[in-house]
C-alpha cells in the first residue's frame, strides 16, 4: 500500500475523534495534494461520516482541484446533511464557479439550508452576467432567514 494512502488512513479516525481538526487535516492535504486529492474525492462519496464528508469538501475546496467538480456537483445532488452540502458548495465555488449551470445555482439558491443560499450570494455578487438572471426581489421576498435577506438586499444594491 502507498504510505501516503496509508498515512490518510490513519488521520481518519484522529479527525473523528477530535484530535486534530479541520484546519489540520486541511495543513495535511496541502502537503501531498495529489494523493490527498484522490483520497478526498473517494472518501466525499463514500464515507458514512457526515463529519469527515464535511472536510473531505472542504479539503477538494481548498486544493482547487478542477477534475473535482464532478464529483463535487454529483455529491450535492445525493448529499442529505446539510452541513455537508454547504461545504460541497463552498468548495464549488472556490475551484470553478464558472462551471457551475444557472440551473445548478439556482436550486442552491432553492436549497432548504439558509447557509447555502448565503454561501452562493456572497458569492454570486462577482459575476455579472449570472445576476442580471435572477429576480433578487422576489427571492427576497421568498426567503424568511434575516441573513439571507440582508445580503439579497446587498445584492440588489
Amino acid at each position: 500500500m502507498n504510505n501516503s494512502i496509508k498515512k490518510f488512513e490513519e488521520i481518519i479516525p484522529k479527525l473523528l475523534d477530535y484530535s486534530i481538526s479541520p484546519y489540520e487535516l486541511i495543513e495535511i492535504v496541502t502537503k501531498d495534494e495529489k494523493v490527498a486529492g484522490r483520497v478526498m474525492k473517494k472518501l466525499l462519496v463514500s464515507h458514512p461520516s457526515p463529519y469527515f464528508r464535511l472536510c473531505a469538501a472542504w479539503c477538494l475546496g481548498e486544493l482547487l482541484d478542477p477534475e473535482g467538480v464532478l464529483l463535487l456537483k454529483a455529491a450535492y445532488r445525493r448529499e442529505k446533511e446539510a452541513n455537508v452540502r454547504a461545504n460541497i458548495v463552498w468548495a464549488l465555488l472556490m475551484i470553478a464557479p464558472d462551471r457551475i449551470t444557472f440551473s445548478l445555482y439556482k436550486r442552491f439558491l432553492q436549497d432548504d439550508y439558509f447557509l447555502i443560499r448565503l454561501i452562493v450570494l456572497k458569492k454570486i455578487v462577482g459575476l455579472r452576467s449570472l445576476v442580471l438572471q435572477i429576480d433578487f426581489i422576489d427571492f427576497y421576498l421568498a426567503n424568511k432567514n434575516i441573513l439571507v435577506r440582508l445580503e439579497a438586499l446587498r445584492t440588489i444594491r
